[in-house]
């Protein structure tokens, strides 16, 4: 199934520019969305507290001039297996993917790449209160105008799992303070276990990682080839223990 080229019309809808779903669970499987904005979240598609099971999905060329360009996560505890999320744009947060509002999807080898926001989170961000988990993940070639090119992660220490993740080519754009974490942000931190954060740039601090109020559990990371404009070439700690 393809869906492309939707509008969710009048700015009154809650998102989910090619497709919303709220209150349910069933399946979407081989589905293609393409070409789509919202006003509000989800250019592509938006779950709201709703949780079906995404595979073998793709998500190419969406717009939103809120968050999530792709896929906004809302109250959701989807199981997600073969994403594809690439070239979407969101004004606000997250770029690719966007998970929220006590948002615990499970996704399962995901390729998020060459997606752009102007804020938080070119690829993907993961707002408090959040617990989901990544497993073999793949985010290059994203960018945001503040904080994390590739993810930002703001929930409380090992709120979020990442296993198996690279972080790759990114980058962070913004001036005067801005641009932080041109990998990844992490306010607190995940749970990580094998990750690569590699040739990423920031526009200010922490050409790979920053990490504010440092936590979480890094277990078997490696860090090179990263770039900053100002300090923490490879990773930048700010507080925390």
């Amino acid at each position: 199934v393809m869906i492309y080229n939707h509008s969710d019309g009048e700015p009154t809808t809650r998102g989910g520019g090619g497709g919303y779903v709220s209150y349910t669970s069933g399946s979407i499987t081989d589905a293609h969305f393409h070409g789509n904005y919202s006003f509000y979240s989800g250019g592509g598609l938006l779950l709201w507290e709703a949780s079906p099971s995404l595979t073998r999905a793709t998500f190419t060329d969406n717009v939103t001039d809120d968050d999530g360009g792709g896929v906004g996560f809302y109250s959701s505890d989807s199981l997600v297996e073969d994403l594809v999320v690439r070239g979407n744009t969101a004004e606000d947060l997250a770029g690719g993917i966007f998970v929220d509002a006590y948002g615990d999807p499970v996704i399962e080898r995901a390729i998020v790449t060459d997606n752009h926001c102007g804020r938080d989170g070119g690829g993907v961000f993961v707002n408090t209160s959040c617990y989901a988990e990544f497993y073999d993940l793949v985010v290059t070639h994203n960018s945001a105008e503040d904080m994390g090119g590739g993810i930002s992660v703001l929930t409380q220490p090992d709120g979020v799992l990442m296993d198996n993740v690279l972080i790759a080519h990114n980058e962070t754009w913004g001036n005067y303070g801005r641009g932080r974490g041109g990998g990844a942000y992490f306010a607190y931190g995940p749970w990580i276990n094998h990750m690569l954060v590699a040739d990423n740039h920031a526009s200010d601090s922490g050409g790979g990682i920053y990490y504010d109020n440092y936590g979480g559990t890094p277990e078997n990371v490696i860090v090179a080839g990263n770039t900053p404009a100002e300090d923490g070439g490879g990773i930048l700690f700010i507080g925390g223990t």
